[in-house]
């Protein structure tokens, strides 16, 4: 996510630290306010901050994706679900949260790189999940009581 996230950033010419100070903006209070200029800099607090949440956030929905596609079939299956449909309803809850969180952040998110981050981020853990190997686990103690 971070890698077309700043790619982004730097197409529309607005630096390495804008995406990161968005991030920090959906829990910090008063970021919304704050210019273009000041979203643009380097402030380590805030940095700290993005790099918490978007670890969290990774891990939350890479859980997610590792418990929910294997259950879901065949590899087309897998990819589908977490190429579109995964993708679609983690920006449809983004939009929505963000809404409520923070509607400054959402005004000032770029909806079609956010959308496409999704799906890049859904075809890797879709590709992670469907490559990696299944671990069967014996049920705990012996059944009997």
């Amino acid at each position: 996510m971070p890698v077309p996230a700043v790619l982004w950033s730097l197409s529309v010419h607005r630096g390495i630290w804008y995406p990161a100070n968005l991030l920090a903006a959906m829990v910090l209070p008063g970021m919304a306010k704050l210019s273009l200029a000041e979203l643009e800099q380097f402030h380590g607090d805030w940095f700290a901050v993005a790099i918490g949440l978007h670890l969290s956030l990774s891990v939350i929905f890479g859980a997610a994706y590792g418990l929910v596609l294997p259950k879901l079939g065949t590899i087309p299956a897998a990819f589908a679900w977490g190429v579109l449909v995964m993708p679609l309803l983690w920006t449809s809850a983004s939009d929505g949260l963000m809404g409520v969180v923070n509607p400054a952040l959402q005004q000032r998110v770029d909806w079609p790189w956010f959308v496409l981050s999704q799906f890049i981020f859904g075809l890797a853990a879709a590709m992670v999940v469907v490559r990696s190997e299944m671990v069967h686990i014996a049920p705990a103690g012996s059944g009997e009581e």
